[in-house]
């Protein structure tokens, strides 16, 4: 999101873009992206979240408990959400409906070992 609006302001950018803008720390920290080994529940996943969470709904960026509501959101919970409604519940483990879906703590919810799909040294 564009600094701390509310805005519905989701939008697409390269990898190397969001690490530049968000990713802070010691030199030679280590910066992750995990992905369910599965391609095609990566696929559904950002099938999900381009056609049905960006373009029809862009939910306001706000961080709240209520998990399995699509607005207002945030970032780790909008990948948990893709995962979670893209692949019909398949990819990543259910969460108490009032829970915070931690960034650090990403690659513990999918139902299987995740793969690193980018890394990043800073």
């Amino acid at each position: 999101p564009k600094g701390k609006s509310s805005a519905h302001n989701a939008r697409i950018i390269s990898k190397k873009h969001f690490f530049k803008l968000h990713v802070t720390g010691a030199k030679n920290e280590k910066v992750v992206a995990y992905r369910p080994a599965n391609e095609r529940y990566r696929k559904e996943a950002v099938s999900y979240a381009y056609h049905h969470m960006y373009k029809k709904h862009n939910p306001k960026y706000k961080i709240t408990w209520n998990l399995y509501k699509e607005n207002p959101s945030y970032c780790s919970k909008y990948v948990y959400l893709a995962y979670w409604r893209g692949t019909h519940h398949k990819a990543v483990k259910q969460r108490p409906g009032f829970w915070f879906i931690s960034p650090h703590k990403m690659q513990t919810y999918f139902v299987k070992k995740p793969k690193d799909v980018a890394s990043v040294r800073y």
